[in-house]
């Protein structure tokens, strides 16, 4: 999805629990894909414009949700108790 995000113009904020995780998204501010098809040599493709926020960040949270024109959830089993 950031990828999406990030080509329609838009600046994406993932938020994660992974401390690492969100550090290095906010070091870097772009992360890589690596598409592989079959017998076709891989693809690279930088997102760029992003960052991130720590999960327990709650207030933090809260005022990128509120201030976003657009958001997206992508969760896994562990986090839908």
């Amino acid at each position: 999805m950031g990828r999406i995000f990030g080509t329609g113009g838009w600046e994406v904020v993932f938020v994660d629990i992974d401390w690492k995780l969100i550090d290095r998204l906010n070091l870097d501010r772009r992360y890589q894909i690596i598409i592989k098809k079959n017998n076709e040599p891989d693809r690279d493709i930088l997102v760029s414009n992003v960052r991130g926020i720590h999960s327990s960040d709650t207030q933090a949270v809260v005022r990128e949700i509120a201030a976003a024109d657009l958001v997206a959830a992508s969760v896994g089993k562990k986090a839908l108790p």
